[in-house]
């Protein structure tokens, strides 16, 4: 009887140490506009500014900036570019696409959009222009090149 009871308290202690660790692992993947922290989008002569969203995937781009990306046109309504490795995703259900958003398909491909529209695909979101007036003008049909870099405070 005794086995089975200091067999139970150990059991219990394990779960209870279990369930704990894998709550403080959890970090939440926040979506909110990091304050201060905006990137300059350069397409031509044109500059736009983005504001980033607050996770774990922004954090890792920002790793990488500045970025001047060749970037490829994909369905008359985005550019996309697959970046050199792989970043953090909390890939989601985004339902409607607009224009100016910033985000990430798989777990590399960077992705602008310059036409809004509804979508069944799943992304992880990165950040969005803030004016996205010319946008698709400057994007144009084709491929082109973009620059992105983090703006000085």
């Amino acid at each position: 009887m005794k086995k089975i009871i200091i067999s139970t308290v150990l059991l219990f202690y394990v779960l209870i140490g279990t369930c704990a660790c894998k709550k403080e692992d959890k970090i939440s993947d926040n979506t909110n506009p990091i304050t201060g922290n905006k990137v300059k989008i350069s397409i031509g002569t044109k500059t736009y500014n983005a504001t980033l969203f607050a996770n774990k995937t922004t954090e890792a781009l920002k790793a990488m900036l500045p970025l001047n990306l060749d970037m490829t046109d994909l369905n008359s309504n985005e550019k996309k570019f697959d970046l050199p490795e792989n970043l953090p995703t909390n890939i989601e259900d985004i339902g409607t696409i607009h224009e100016g958003d910033i985000l990430l398909w798989g777990n590399n491909t960077l992705v602008l959009f310059y036409k809004s529209f509804n979508t069944p695909y799943r992304y992880t979101k990165i950040g969005k222009i803030n004016n996205t007036s010319g946008l698709a003008a400057a994007l144009g049909g084709g491929d082109i090149k973009v620059s992105f870099e983090l703006e000085k405070d």
